[in-house]
């Protein structure tokens, strides 16, 4: 549930947006030292799962819903490089599908960079599973950008954090609750009272123009 004064209620204590997107991040990827990578998970059928938030390209996930105006309000919401940076994700998936571990690795076209993450990274696997778009800084920022808007998105929408983890894992998974609320927490400081002033002006403001 959304405080009224800003922020986001998860029992009993009110955290940002911030505050969960980095939560989710260090349970997906917070082992790596480069975490705009392909997922270590290889179930069966693959994965198509990328970057920080492991955010998905294949069919029905959240990019596909987005780029098929299923969500026209998110979609308005994106510029023409987000967009653009999501077909592409969508496109790599389709390679991370086709040369990860489900299929054979002597397929023309196989790059490790398309395999799944190594559990460990050394320096003989570094570039395993890191993908087409994590290399250049402007690729990272368009991917923080729109797995935040996309995120934000969900989880305004499922209405409370509980269910959005649900949601956002794709199953219930105890062990991945307890690790999200042993995470979040960690991050919690208590607002002060100024703070909690701006958030109510900022939403008492939206929409309003200011002369």
């Amino acid at each position: 549930m959304s405080s009224s004064l800003g922020g986001y209620q998860y029992k009993g204590k009110t955290y940002s947006f911030d505050d969960i997107y980095n939560a989710v991040a260090n349970i997906e990827t917070g082992s790596y030292s480069n975490p705009y990578r392909r997922t270590a998970v290889s179930p069966d059928g693959g994965s198509t799962a990328y970057g920080p938030v492991q955010l998905t390209s294949g069919s029905g996930s959240m990019i596909q819903n987005v780029l098929s105006g299923n969500t026209p309000q998110l979609y308005n919401d994106l510029s023409e490089q987000e967009i653009s940076y999501l077909q592409d994700m969508v496109t790599q998936g389709e390679k991370f599908l086709l040369y990860g571990k489900e299929s054979e690795s002597n397929l023309p076209g196989y790059d490790p960079m398309y395999d799944y993450s190594p559990g460990t990274i050394d320096s003989q696997n570094m570039y395993t599973g890191t993908g087409d778009l994590g290399d250049e800084p402007n690729e990272r920022a368009l991917y923080d950008s729109v797995a935040k808007k996309i995120m934000k998105y969900e989880l305004d929408r499922v209405g409370n954090v509980n269910d959005f983890i649900t949601e956002w894992r794709g199953t219930e998974d105890s062990e991945y609750n307890n690790k999200f609320d042993r995470v979040v927490k960690s991050t919690y400081t208590e607002p002060t009272s100024d703070n909690r002033l701006f958030d109510y002006m900022v939403e008492k403001t939206k929409g309003v123009e200011l002369g």
